[in-house]
């Protein structure tokens, strides 16, 4: 069946004639089908668990000919170009060994293991998929991160600040609760490492925050950057405040915060006194600020370029992949997560 493409502005990948499948149908996958389907992807096939009571009209939305009650089933019936693991963050981990065997390019939502030892075997074992697996930290892909990422290593830096606050209130689910730094706080890891290309980090010291439930409820430390960049890590759940992060560098100070944007400050602006607020003010001078792209946010943010990206590298083969995650530099993430999450025992 012919994909119905969205955005004539955008590569046309349908003369390629691939075909994907997706594991999973949950609001992800709809983000990542709608991709799909503007540059003319096909999607053949789709999985979710047997109970799902979503996936018919999940197929029949994105006209996926063929459903199929689990993974196993639809990669030994399908001739796939490629597959997107959608599923429930807690069951990827189990399909990573098993999904690598079949040698086809995967792009694994994250995270795509729930402990560093489980990325290494996966490594060790099929160290011919490194350059068929992307990882899907779509931070990377906001368009400015190039331009950010070049001025990073323009400048010397003297701090970095991490901001992450996770919202728990209302998660039942205590593993996730508990899990919520590697679970998602590991976009804000991810997108550090990438701009400073995977420096070493040394633990300094965490502390754990629990709340009455003695659930986890934030982390709050200091962590050190090739051994002379202090981190302050302030991760506190559920703060009125934005993800993002701050780089200090000498006479300048460059921004995420949100992390969807991007601001460069460099000087003061002085306020004189009024008589609402009768003492003089310095304002940070924004000398360069950055937004999304209004064709990449037609989409979720990120996920256009992520996409192209995973296509043009791990499926096509047609240029190196040195933008996307892939195992090795999730690897890195995992252990970084992980030593936070524990640093407390």
């Amino acid at each position: 069946m012919k994909v119905s493409r969205i955005d004539s502005q955008l590569p046309d990948f349908s003369s390629h004639g691939l075909n994907v499948g997706l594991i999973g149908c949950g609001s992800i996958a709809r983000f990542h089908a709608d991709v799909l389907r503007a540059v003319g992807i096909s999607v053949q096939a789709v999985c979710s668990s047997p109970a799902s009571k979503r996936i018919s009209s999940f197929a029949e939305e994105y006209f996926i000919p063929r459903v199929y009650k689990t993974w196993h089933q639809m990669m030994d019936k399908e001739s796939l170009s490629a597959v997107f693991v959608l599923a429930p963050w807690d069951l990827i981990d189990g399909m990573l060994l098993p999904l690598l065997e079949f040698k086809t390019p995967v792009f694994f939502e994250k995270p795509v293991a729930l402990v560093p030892e489980h990325i290494e075997e996966a490594l060790k074992t099929y160290p011919n998929m490194i350059d068929r697996v992307q990882i899907g930290y779509n931070r990377r892909f906001y368009d400015f991160i190039p331009i950010i990422k070049t001025l990073l290593a323009d400048r010397v830096i003297k701090a970095i600040e991490i901001h992450i606050p996770e919202s728990s209130a209302g998660i039942v689910n205590e593993n996730l609760v508990n899990n919520l730094f590697l679970q998602n706080s590991s976009h804000v890891i991810d997108l550090l490492l990438f701009l400073l290309d995977f420096p070493v980090v040394s633990m300094m010291e965490i502390k754990r925050h629990i709340n009455s439930q003695g659930l986890a409820n934030g982390y709050n430390g200091l962590l050190m950057i090739n051994g002379g960049i202090p981190v302050h890590l302030v991760a506190c759940w559920n703060s009125p405040s934005n993800f993002g992060l701050k780089f200090h560098c000498d006479g300048l100070l460059i921004e995420l915060l949100p992390i969807e944007t991007a601001r460069v400050y460099d000087g003061f602006d002085v306020m004189e006194p009024t008589r609402e607020n009768p003492i003089r003010r310095y304002k940070p001078r924004v000398s360069q600020e950055f937004f999304m792209d209004p064709l990449s946010a037609r989409y979720k943010p990120g996920f256009l370029k992520q996409t192209l990206n995973f296509v043009e590298t791990c499926i096509l083969g047609a240029r190196p992949n040195i933008h996307g995650a892939n195992l090795p530099s999730a690897l890195k993430v995992t252990e970084l997560c992980q030593q936070v999450m524990k640093s407390h025992d």
